[in-house]
């Protein structure tokens, strides 16, 4: 049981990979185990003045308004044992946003997927599928964009000889979805050593 500061990493990184201010619970049953993860990610007031005006600009004689903003992650994680020489790790992570951060006024994001790790005597393998769901809001009247995305990594290491093979989807301009994915604020993955 963790309260405060500290660390946690989910999806390899890919999707999360840092230390934070909130609050892990994990519960072990042999040699599994599984966690709740609290993240605070951000929690402030943002003051900003009503209106713009007909040429383009903040109308300075409205008085400014105040918008708070609530951002959490929450997440489930599990590190299970499937034998020996594989284990599997499922997570899933909600990226909950109330309040004006960045363009967007509001975010439901959905992160699904798993680790999978396998030695077989000195070669190890491993993998990551994330897939990503939700929607986010921009503007006022709200404009809803949905958010459909995933992305993949493999690789192999034999001592030697390593390898690694990266997937993300990008967004497609001519449909009304954001197919972009992107890891939450904090997330950090290297895709080679010189990067890290």
């Amino acid at each position: 049981f963790k309260v405060g500061s500290h660390g946690a990493t989910i999806g390899r990184g890919l999707i999360f990979d840092d230390d934070f201010s909130g609050l892990t619970a994990t519960c072990k049953a042999g040699k599994n185990s599984y966690s709740i993860i609290w993240i605070k990610k951000d929690e402030q007031n943002h003051a900003y003045l009503k209106d713009v005006n007909e040429d383009g600009f903040l109308d300075t004689t409205n008085d400014a308004i105040v918008s708070d903003t609530e951002a959490d992650y929450f997440a489930l994680t599990a590190n299970m044992s499937l034998g020996n020489d594989i284990s599997l790790s499922p997570f899933v992570l909600i990226d909950k946003t109330d309040g004006a951060l960045s363009t967007e006024t509001a975010r439901s994001i959905y992160y699904i997927g798993t680790d999978f790790d396998m030695k077989m005597g000195s070669t190890s393998m491993y993998a990551t599928l994330a897939f990503k769901t939700g929607e986010t809001e921009t503007g006022s009247p709200a404009v809803t964009t949905d958010q459909e995305a995933y992305a993949l990594i493999a690789g192999v290491d034999t001592g030697m000889i390593h390898g690694k093979v990266m997937y993300a989807t990008g967004d497609d301009t001519s449909t009304d979805e954001n197919e972009d994915f992107k890891g939450l604020s904090g997330q950090s993955h290297y895709w080679a050593e010189i990067m890290g």
